[in-house]
C-alpha cells in the first residue's frame, strides 16, 4: 500500500513538475521577444519544477529501497525458520 501512495506521489511531484519547466520555457520565450536582458525571467517556475522533479526522483528511490528492504527481511525470516 505504502509503495502505490509513493508512486502516486512520485507521479504527481512528475508531471508538476514538467508543467513547471514548460511555463519556465514560455515565461523565458515571452522575455526574448521583449528584450534580450531575461536573466531571472521564470526563475520561480524554473527552481520549483526542477525541485518537484527532484523531490520525485527521490521518492521512487526511497519507494525501491523500501520494497528491497521488506523482500530482504521476507528472506531472512524464511532462513531463520528453516534453519531453526
Amino acid at each position: 500500500m505504502l509503495l502505490k501512495i509513493m508512486l502516486v506521489l512520485s507521479v504527481l511531484l512528475g508531471t508538476s513538475g514538467m508543467i513547471f519547466l514548460q511555463f519556465y520555457a514560455e515565461a523565458q520565450e515571452a522575455c526574448e521577444r521583449i528584450s534580450d536582458q531575461c536573466v531571472d525571467a521564470g526563475f520561480a517556475w524554473e527552481a520549483s519544477g526542477k525541485l518537484m522533479l527532484l523531490t520525485a526522483i527521490f521518492t521512487v528511490i526511497t519507494g525501491l529501497m523500501n520494497l528491497f528492504v521488506h523482500h530482504l527481511k521476507e528472506r531472512m525470516s524464511e532462513t531463520e525458520r528453516k534453519r531453526g
